[in-house]
């Protein structure tokens, strides 16, 4: 069973790919497959602290537990002023 984590803008550059498989199970979360990913790919800056985590298109906690089928995304913070 897997979730798909969609890889956008600089991180789908930096990694060559647009989206990759977590496996889930065993309570997995969006912290695991964003650590998951960060290891993977390496060349994407993953900081948990500045994204916005997104679970089949809802803002979703880093604790939120992930099944089979869902789509997760990790969105940049935008800053201005």
């Amino acid at each position: 069973m897997t979730a798909v984590i969609e890889l956008l803008g600089y991180q789908k550059t930096a990694a060559g790919v647009g989206s990759v498989e977590f496996p889930v199970g065993n309570g997995a979360t969006v912290l695991d497959a964003l650590n998951f990913t960060a290891e993977r790919y390496p060349s994407i800056y993953l900081d948990p602290e500045r994204v916005i985590f997104s679970v089949n298109g809802e803002r979703s906690p880093a604790d939120s537990v992930l099944q089979a089928g869902d789509i997760v995304r990790f969105l940049p913070v935008l800053g201005g002023g």
